[in-house]
């Protein structure tokens, strides 16, 4: 009822002022808060929520994955006024760094976004009753006072444009700030696919190249290749759920390939386990096998005819495309 939707966005809200650090989590049964999530969503687009703030929420429709993306959450959003003294003693929570928190360090934190939005409560109200010889209309009201910025993009051509100068990684690897905010990018459009079936043949099987990335050993071959007096082409993933296989594929062009292959199972919606089961090194006329070494998991987090984006069991983040061809072996 109207109780718990109240607890649940002031419990949102705190973690947005910085009060706690915590997700907050929907059990989002049988679709029952599709139009919650949906219109939440659209605020974000409209610019009424800031799109690092979005990832606060997190849902699954079963109690098993809900509990998973809990413990694998990430704050990344502003926290406003971090760790606030709201006599949180009283609550027996242990307080600190209490001197930061003073009323007028909160006040100066918070004033000026008091006042932004206490100028555009003005403008709408002033809007209400400004003459006009036409009929009111929300949707001219809502174009003139949004707040939202004329160059503001959607999630998927933001993050498109975060990682597009960013060398599969390597800028972003030495740049934190940029590394921050393309993962809060990958987790805002995260939540477009929440709900989404990921791991089926026709949407995940098929040639995925690398466009971004944080897994080390990657960008590590890709930024030393050239003391092997090579470098690194097209780096790939090649899925095929239905015979339940991986390879993974880095190539040295012209006919230099480093190859790793694995077993997959379909876990959820979105996870997909792996297992190496064998690994190559190949070049024009010669061939080094290695063994292979490890198994974990990935998730699918958002995919559509375009890009995937995937989350995998060390926390590192991938984004892929689709190429123009299909590899093979």
């Amino acid at each position: 009822g109207f109780g718990t939707l109240e607890e649940f966005l002031e419990a949102t809200t705190w973690a947005q002022l910085g009060i706690h650090s915590k997700p907050v989590g929907l059990l989002n049964v049988d679709g029952y808060y599709n139009c919650l999530l949906s219109f939440i969503d659209q605020a974000v687009e409209e610019g009424f929520v800031p799109l690092y703030d979005r990832p606060i929420i997190v849902s699954a429709p079963t109690a098993k994955e809900l509990v998973e993306k809990l413990e694998e959450y990430v704050p990344c959003h502003e926290g406003i006024a971090s760790q606030l003294n709201w006599e949180m003693e009283q609550l027996g929570y242990p307080q600190q760094a209490a001197s930061s928190s003073s009323p007028s360090s909160v006040f100066k934190v918070l004033y000026p976004r008091f006042v932004k939005s206490l100028s555009l409560t003005k403008g709408l109200l002033h809007a209400t009753v400004e003459p006009s010889t036409s009929p009111p209309s929300l949707c001219k009201s809502k174009s003139k006072f949004s707040p939202k910025p004329p160059q503001s993009l959607s999630p998927k051509t933001l993050l498109l444009d975060l990682i597009s100068d960013q060398d599969r990684g390597l800028k972003s690897q030495q740049d934190p700030q940029s590394r921050t905010r393309i993962i809060e990018a990958i987790e805002a459009l995260a939540v477009h696919g929440r709900d989404s079936v990921t791991t089926d043949s026709s949407s995940l099987s098929g040639t995925w190249r690398m466009r971004w990335t944080t897994e080390k050993e990657q960008l590590y071959i890709i930024k030393n290749a050239y003391l092997l007096g090579t470098k690194v082409g097209d780096v790939l993933q090649v899925i095929d759920v239905d015979n339940l296989l991986l390879s993974n594929v880095i190539t040295f062009p012209p006919s230099g390939v480093f190859l790793v292959r694995s077993e997959i199972e379909v876990a959820s919606n979105q996870r997909v386990n792996f297992r190496f089961t064998s690994a190559v090194l190949r070049g024009k006329g010669w061939e080094v096998p290695l063994p292979p070494f490890g198994q974990g998991w990935f998730e699918s987090v958002y995919l559509d005819d375009d890009i995937r984006l995937a989350k995998d069991i060390r926390g590192d983040y991938l984004v892929v495309d689709r190429p123009s061809y299909e590899w093979k072996e």
